[in-house]
């Protein structure tokens, strides 16, 4: 299904028309990947010598409907063999075998791939961006004779590269070998691709992230409270969050306002653990469609990710909106959070619990670092230097297609 844009860009002068890309985002869920780049389109349908079509599935364009987002240029929308589920088909699916499953996964899967050959042969892009997961997509036959140039970009998922399967990983390496240039979310994952080596590391280019400042900021009064924003799975760690909160009613007294917002795996393990700890009447749970109504007012944000935390499009939301922020000091977190935005902490619940305890304690200095904070996303973060950089990526896998060089990134 197409949406097409009315503000797509026509030939110039000359005769030359502008470059068409596709943005392949296909996903069974919403995560930091999937809202920045909706948001992104915001500012890609303006580009005067780029044309830009998102290829999506369905499942993950109502996802993104639910929390307001709109993909702003021409959009084809990939159709699930099975479409949404009704609750009675879920359950009576959770209650099949493995085999039967993982039968319906494949099957879906094949079938997107399949849609995706098509529309791609039919777009006929310049550039293809395939982000991950989409990567894993089994369309390779296209892709060997199609002259397009293929930017892969890598995201968070590539940290479970041990737990792939074997043809989830095969699939990737051939994308990724016969990509032209790749966009890795951070220094960390570039390295992780190299040292797999998965791709030279002259074909990769860095992104970063960004957040729109002007959609997330600070409210005239904040209320102290403390948030936790994240896809509910265990390297986000939402139950160390849940432990560190007694200790949180205990010290700052049950005036205290605690947020757990997400939806994944862990929900029912979420709901155990409020109820095993006896925090139901202090902890706001569930999905929240606009985090940042949430977030302009709260003092504090946790990040407490197993891994990594730069640069977590959630922490950054946060930041915007003037949070001082709690996060596990992993990877290259300080990147985003010192002494002049927050407290790094290692993960334990007691570490989290004397950290928020001494931001709340002490609003005048949590507001000071929630300042610095904005400061810091409003200067490097911005949509406008990261869609810059994405352009320059989509020339440089033009130029690498054409002439085989890869300049230095």
């Amino acid at each position: 299904m197409y949406a097409p844009d009315k503000q797509q860009p026509a030939a110039d002068a000359a005769g030359r028309r502008p470059t068409r890309v596709a943005v392949v985002l296909v996903s069974p869920g919403l995560g930091g990947t999937e809202r920045r780049l909706a948001s992104l389109t915001r500012y890609l349908r303006h580009t005067d010598d780029k044309q830009l079509a998102f290829v999506i599935n369905d499942e993950l364009l109502g996802l993104l409907e639910r929390v307001g987002l709109t993909i702003e240029c021409e959009s084809v929308v990939l159709r699930s063999w099975f479409g949404p589920a009704s609750a009675p088909a879920e359950r009576l699916l959770s209650l099949a075998s493995r085999a039967m499953r993982k039968m319906r996964t494949v099957a879906n899967h094949l079938l997107l791939s399949a849609q995706l050959g098509l529309v791609l042969a039919r777009l006929r892009p310049d550039v293809i961006q395939l982000v991950m997961p989409s990567a894993l997509l089994m369309f390779v036959p296209y892709l060997l004779w199609n002259r397009a140039a293929l930017v892969v970009s890598l995201v968070g998922e590539l940290g479970f590269l041990p737990s792939m399967s074997v043809m989830a990983r095969w699939a990737l390496r051939l994308n990724l070998g016969r990509a032209d240039m790749v966009d890795a979310l951070s220094a960390e994952l570039r390295d992780l691709a190299v040292v797999e080596h998965l791709v030279p590391a002259e074909r990769i280019r860095v992104q970063d992230s960004f957040v729109e400042c002007d959609k997330f900021v600070p409210a005239s009064e904040k209320v102290r409270s403390v948030v936790f924003a994240a896809r509910l799975i265990p390297d986000k760690n939402p139950l160390l969050f849940l432990e560190a909160v007694p200790e949180l009613i205990r010290v700052l007294g049950s005036d205290v306002r605690c947020f757990l917002f997400g939806a994944g795996p862990l929900e029912r393990a979420v709901r155990s653990k409020i109820a095993e700890l006896g925090i139901g009447s202090y902890v706001t749970t569930g999905f929240q469609a606009n985090i940042g109504d949430v977030l302009s007012r709260s003092m504090v944000f946790c990040s407490l990710q197993g891994r990594e935390n730069y640069p977590s499009r959630s922490l950054l939301e946060a930041m915007a909106c003037g949070n001082a922020i709690v996060a596990t000091d992993v990877g290259m977190t300080h990147k985003l959070v010192d002494c002049r935005t927050g407290i790094r902490v290692p993960a334990t619940s007691k570490a989290i619990a004397d950290a928020v305890i001494q931001l709340l304690d002490d609003p005048e200095h949590a507001l000071e670092l929630g300042r610095a904070a904005r400061e810091l996303v409003v200067r490097e973060f911005s949509p406008e230097r990261y869609r810059a950089r994405l352009m320059n990526v989509y020339d440089d896998a033009l130029r690498a297609r054409d002439t085989g060089q890869y300049d230095a990134g």
